[in-house]
């Protein structure tokens, strides 16, 4: 389960987040690991739509669940690692 990806805003869109997750599927597979997870928030629009074209899908709704003051609704997405 990847759990928390985050970039300051200038370093978004410049290939930092797709290089990391090649590193990251790189090293499990090599530990023999199926099946990547992440959450999304809902309203994170760009955030969702990374994962969805580095091929994660959507599996469940999680929610609402509460971080600090804010509620969110969480997208569990799922990648295979087969190859």
């Amino acid at each position: 389960y990847i759990g928390l990806m985050l970039f300051a805003p200038q370093a978004r869109g410049q290939g930092f987040g797709k290089a990391l997750l090649a590193l990251l599927e790189e090293e499990a597979r090599a530990r023999n690991t199926e099946r990547l997870f992440v959450g999304v928030v809902q309203a994170n629009v760009p955030a969702r739509a990374f994962w969805l074209r580095e091929g994660f899908m959507p599996m469940k709704t999680l929610g609402p669940v509460k971080v600090g003051a804010m509620t969110h609704l969480v997208d569990r997405m799922g990648k295979s690692l087969a190859r």
